[in-house]
């Protein structure tokens, strides 16, 4: 294992995809930064460094899926897979070896865009609104993120064994689940009563008594929906996003994360990679 390890390893670190994706999301935080910042000014409001470290986490889903997917998709061709089997390995080691691989990976990439959005907040003058110790929970949080997408685009790759249908479906399944994110938590943070307001033609404004909110949910649909964006890596980023967020997250992430590499090592053992 030890040495597909290091030969894994020694391939990302001078895997071209791998700097142009980490470059990129690095580029993409730190122009988004600035932009708050520019917001800010123009505002007249305090400029915060947390305020914008976390903004662009919900998309790093959609840079790790284009690398994971072609990473572990060239495995196929040629014959790597093939030839590890026949030297001996495992399924279920190769499958967590590539795992492993692109879990460091994300988490790399990840922490550039933390530090890139940190060093560019500095260099602005921004300062905290956050305290340090929520911080930290928050980018706990994110790595348990990153980890997800990791273990889905991992089963995802290796199952389809083709680079355009493995990049495809990992592209769509993450638009789908960060559209279902905003849906979602949009459901859950819709008020309980609404007033409606009807402007009269002599510009005068009408604010009816407030009455309850036909979009609010509670009761079972509730807890339901509210268990369903945690397990979403998505969801769960946009929440980073709002600076909300403790711990038991990293435990929705856990499930996932041997859910989902459970299922994709049974497929992956029973696949025919001749």
């Amino acid at each position: 294992m030890r040495n597909l390890l290091s030969a894994g390893f020694h391939r990302l670190v001078h895997y071209r995809l791998f700097w142009i994706t980490l470059i990129g999301y690095v580029v993409i935080c730190v122009i988004k930064v600035v932009d708050d910042y520019q917001i800010s000014t123009d505002l007249n409001n305090e400029f915060t460094i947390d305020g914008s470290l976390f903004n662009m986490l919900p998309i790093i889903g959609f840079f790790l899926a284009v690398l994971t997917s072609i990473f572990l998709g060239d495995e196929f061709r040629g014959g790597p897979i093939r030839n590890k089997i026949i030297a001996g390995y495992s399924r279920n080691v190769i499958y967590c070896c590539n795992f492993i691989v692109m879990v460091v990976a994300a988490i790399v990439e990840l922490l550039a865009g933390y530090l890139a959005s940190f060093i560019m907040g500095l260099a602005l003058g921004g300062g905290y609104s956050t305290n340090g110790i929520q911080i930290v929970v928050l980018i706990m949080i994110s790595i348990g993120v990153v980890v997800v997408y990791s273990a889905l685009f991992t089963a995802i790759a290796l199952v389809l064994g083709r680079r355009t249908a493995a990049v495809t479906t990992c592209l769509i399944i993450t638009g789908l689940m960060l559209f279902s994110a905003i849906l979602i938590i949009g459901r859950l943070e819709a008020p309980k009563q609404i007033s409606d307001m009807y402007l009269a033609v002599d510009g005068t404004v009408t604010e009816e008594e407030p009455h309850d909110n036909p979009l609010y949910v509670e009761g079972t649909q509730r807890q339901v929906l509210t268990v369903i964006q945690k397990l979403l890596p998505t969801g769960q980023a946009l929440r980073i996003v709002q600076r909300k967020g403790s711990l038991d997250l990293l435990m929705y992430s856990l499930i996932v994360i041997v859910f989902v590499t459970s299922v994709g090592m049974v497929i992956f053992y029973r696949r025919d990679n001749q």
